[in-house]
């Protein structure tokens, strides 16, 4: 059994896979790569092409995938155990606060609370009503999932050991 070393970048980090294992096949770091760049762009508050980017910017009611039900499910469930404090809803004030696009690191004098989810959502999965524009940010949760989800592919591909 010998260590194999698989190093990409994606969501702002550096990752870093040790896998024990007889022969890694080529396709395994490929397919890590383009997991974690596929979460990336679908989920990055960055990119204002992304799909959570075009989800929230405009009011709409729209039919969530079973991914972002999953994650949806979870920021519900932890915003009403924490009465409001861990949201998605957070991006706007993070971005007050100097964490945006550009990395200015310079927060404005005030900065404004997120938005309430009731004010914002109607959340009855599959589907998604946004009821006023918003801006999101998953980063609470986000890499903890992808990590769930890397997990679960390398399981998958019943590395011999």
């Amino acid at each position: 059994m010998q260590l194999h070393e698989i190093r990409t970048n994606g969501l702002g980090t550096t990752w870093e896979l040790d896998i024990y294992t007889d022969a890694l096949p080529t396709h395994i770091t490929t397919d890590i790569d383009k997991l974690i760049t596929d979460f990336e762009h679908k989920y990055t508050r960055f990119n204002s092409q992304s799909y959570l980017q075009q989800l929230t910017h405009k009011p709409q009611t729209v039919t969530l995938d079973e991914q972002t039900i999953t994650l949806l499910n979870l920021y519900h469930s932890l915003y009403q155990h924490t009465d409001g404090h861990l949201t998605p809803l957070i991006a706007h004030t993070l971005i007050q606060a100097g964490y945006d696009a550009q990395y200015t690191l310079t927060p404005q004098a005030h900065l404004t609370p997120p938005p309430q989810w009731e004010d914002v959502f109607i959340y009855a999965p599959p589907q998604l009503t946004i009821k006023t524009p918003a801006a999101l940010d998953f980063g609470a949760i986000g890499k903890g999932y992808l990590i769930d989800q890397l997990s679960s592919y390398l399981i998958s591909q019943q590395l011999t050991t």
